[in-house]
């Protein structure tokens, strides 16, 4: 785990001029996202990852919480954008903002990791397993559902391109709550 008051990887002036795409194909700015705002960016290694899904759930489920502290959640994934009505459906995320990076580019100027061994490796598995056991379901894995050797993280990002949070994802399963995210 990486927090920004101790050591930020993320190179937020590249971060702020990538472009990711939303379910309708329009283009975004991703430094606009935080113009007005502070914003979480929840990024996932793929749609049909089952730690990310269970992931987008938990934190949609308590979306009130980040939203009266006045922040916006944007989900943020690496498959074809046709891809995002599926997983927004899959998990009742209606109203959710969800977003595809295919190139990678938010992912590696946020300093996210990627490997096969991170995202298969025992702790995954292990991750994996205990995920299934509280019933939470993948998707089964296609190129268009995104880069399955990509891992994810948070980002908490104040108007002003402030990075105050930061979590690089180690493995599957590897999240946390942003622990800073008030304006």
């Amino acid at each position: 785990m990486t927090s920004a008051s101790s050591n930020t990887v993320c190179d937020i002036s590249r971060l702020s001029q990538v472009f990711v795409t939303g379910e309708d194909q329009n283009k975004f700015k991703l430094g606009t996202f935080w113009q007005k705002a502070p914003a979480i960016l929840i990024f996932l290694r793929h749609f049909a990852c089952i730690a990310c899904r269970a992931h987008a759930k938990d934190v949609w489920a308590n979306r009130d919480k980040y939203e009266k502290a006045g922040a916006q959640i944007y989900f943020i994934g690496n498959g074809s954008p046709t891809m995002i009505k599926v997983f927004k459906e899959d998990l009742g995320l209606e109203g959710a903002w969800v977003f595809t990076d295919p190139n990678l580019e938010a992912f590696h100027a946020a300093g996210f990791k990627r490997g096969f061994f991170s995202a298969y490796g025992f702790k995954s598995l292990s991750s994996i397993r205990k995920l299934k056991e509280q019933g939470h379901v993948a998707k089964r894995w296609s190129p268009e559902q995104g880069d399955a050797t990509q891992l994810g993280g948070i980002l908490v990002v104040k108007p002003g391109g402030k990075v105050t949070y930061q979590y690089i994802s180690e493995y599957q399963g590897d999240v946390e709550e942003p622990q800073d995210y008030s304006p």
